[in-house]
């Protein structure tokens, strides 16, 4: 939680400095998909590497893109329910590459979907929710997308899943 904070306060105040290079998404989506293999196990969530081969995209800061895999990962696997699938699959986007993680949770209502991604906002904000956090992860992830001049997308369908889909644009 502090971290994040703290991520948020330096990115806010414009004092977060990516490095870029070159980062291949299909090796750093496996790395992700380790990390948050033991909290889908837990909850009994199948997860996907959809990215068969490697899927370059130049001038991306590996930390920063490694953190928001991490966040939609993260969230994906806590708003799935047991028995669901997360996947994450990435393409060569005009103008960029494209990364898509999707869920088969709860979703989002459809007028709940402005709110999300706004700093310390969760759609169920009341004591006893079912989903901890603090509300920042989706935040700090558009940040740093946007950072990288890229956009981040919801989909979602209420009871269905959600897909959110992160675009790094290729340099001009």
């Amino acid at each position: 939680l502090v971290n994040s904070i703290l991520d948020m306060a330096r990115i806010e105040a414009g004092r977060y400095e990516l490095q870029f290079g070159d980062v291949d998404f299909a090796k750093l989506a496996n790395t992700c998909l380790a990390m948050v293999k033991p909290a889908a196990a837990n909850k009994g969530v199948r997860l996907e590497n959809l990215i068969s081969k490697p899927l370059v995209a130049p001038h991306v800061d590996e930390s920063a893109a490694k953190q928001i895999l991490l966040n939609l990962l993260s969230n994906a696997v806590k708003f799935t329910t047991p028995d669901g699938v997360v996947s994450i699959r990435g393409s060569n986007g005009e103008g960029g590459v494209d990364i898509a993680i999707s869920d088969t949770g709860i979703g989002i209502r459809p007028e709940d979907l402005p709110r999300i991604g706004q700093p310390f906002q969760q759609i169920d904000a009341s004591f006893t929710r079912q989903h901890g956090g603090a509300g920042l992860g989706l935040s700090i992830s558009r940040k740093l997308v946007e950072l990288h001049g890229g956009t981040l997308t919801i989909e979602s369908e209420l009871g269905v899943g959600t897909t959110v889909t992160v675009r790094f644009p290729s340099p001009q």
